[in-house]
């Protein structure tokens, strides 16, 4: 195991590029202190486990005029362990929230972004091993492993308990561990083609008729994906399901959806003597204080700040 700490942003880009390709890296916001990134690796059997924890950057693989010069084919589950994060491969994005996943190729572009503290646990894994767990690894690539579908969570929870131990165990333990690591990753995948809908058409119709239903309820209490699931009369896992190809968990939608409406209601002059505090409520944000997190980590502003600008434009 290495852990490498750096107080300086371009020891955390060398570090990185090191760990896994050369990557070009941004650091965002303005904040003026020393940067702070670490990152944690470990070497299983085949495959690598890495740490990574950093203040707010932006990574575009893309851009980097190395990335042509890659010497191993590797494929890239990142796991989200703290704040969100944005990741954009294949066409797809994958908006991550804690116990997430999302898989990259490190041959094929890939963007990451976040903005502000962020922690995500990253698997490293070579080609030929990622080829006997799932021969059509590229039907998953950059899509949204959500951590409210069970399969999921099981692999989220099991890569999160092995963080703090894997140090702790002996090699001969570590190949049986990588194994079970795998085949949990294998059955995610699995469960995510046995749900896909064969009727195109019907699952293009059921989404647009719950994000239809979603915008009706946002200032109802009870919307839930269970609340969802019985208004439409369909399974919790489909529901599921028909969210993989948004790049978004169904809970996730509707926070976004709420903030949007929270968004508009601040930028109209008709509800200008309308406290935060009640805009936040009223549209079933109960904890006051999560939304102006929330509302910060979306718009890169808090909602007073968002209102004063609205309103005096």
């Amino acid at each position: 195991m290495s852990v490498e700490t750096a107080t300086k942003f371009e020891n955390w880009v060398t570090d990185i590029s090191e760990a896994f390709s050369p990557m070009h890296i941004v650091r965002q916001g303005k904040s003026k202190r020393p940067f702070v990134g670490e990152i944690e690796q470990s070497d299983l059997n085949h495959i690598r486990l890495c740490t990574v924890k950093s203040e707010a950057v932006c990574i575009d693989t893309a851009m980097d005029d190395k990335f042509t010069q890659l010497s191993g084919k590797e494929y890239l589950v990142k796991f989200q362990l703290r704040g969100n994060s944005r990741v954009e491969h294949r066409g797809k994005v994958a908006e991550l929230s804690p116990g997430d996943f999302t898989i990259c190729y490190n041959e094929e572009p890939f963007q990451l972004a976040f903005n502000k503290l962020n922690k995500h646990a990253v698997l490293v894994i070579p080609c030929e091993q990622m080829a006997k767990i799932c021969p059509n690894i590229n039907n998953y690539l950059g899509l949204l492993f959500a951590q409210d579908i069970t399969t999921n969570a099981l692999v989220s929870q099991y890569v999160m308990n092995l963080i703090d131990k894997v140090h702790t165990i002996s090699p001969d333990i570590v190949v049986r561990i990588e194994h079970i690591l795998l085949e949990l990753l294998a059955t995610a995948l699995s469960a995510v083609e046995m749900q896909i809908e064969p009727d195109t058409t019907s699952a293009t119709t059921h989404l647009k008729s719950i994000k239809t239903l979603i915008l009706a309820n946002l200032d109802n209490p009870d919307l839930s994906p269970e609340y969802i699931a019985n208004e439409e009369q369909i399974s919790k896992r489909y529901l599921h399901q028909l969210f993989v190809a948004e790049g978004v968990s169904v809970s996730r939608y509707i926070q976004l959806q709420r903030l949007e409406a929270c968004k508009k209601a601040l930028g109209s002059p008709n509800l200008a003597n309308m406290s935060i505090t009640d805009i936040a409520l009223e549209w079933c944000f109960s904890d006051v204080s999560h939304f102006h997190r929330c509302f910060k980590a979306q718009y890169q502003v808090t909602p007073r700040q968002f209102r004063l600008k609205a309103l005096n434009d």
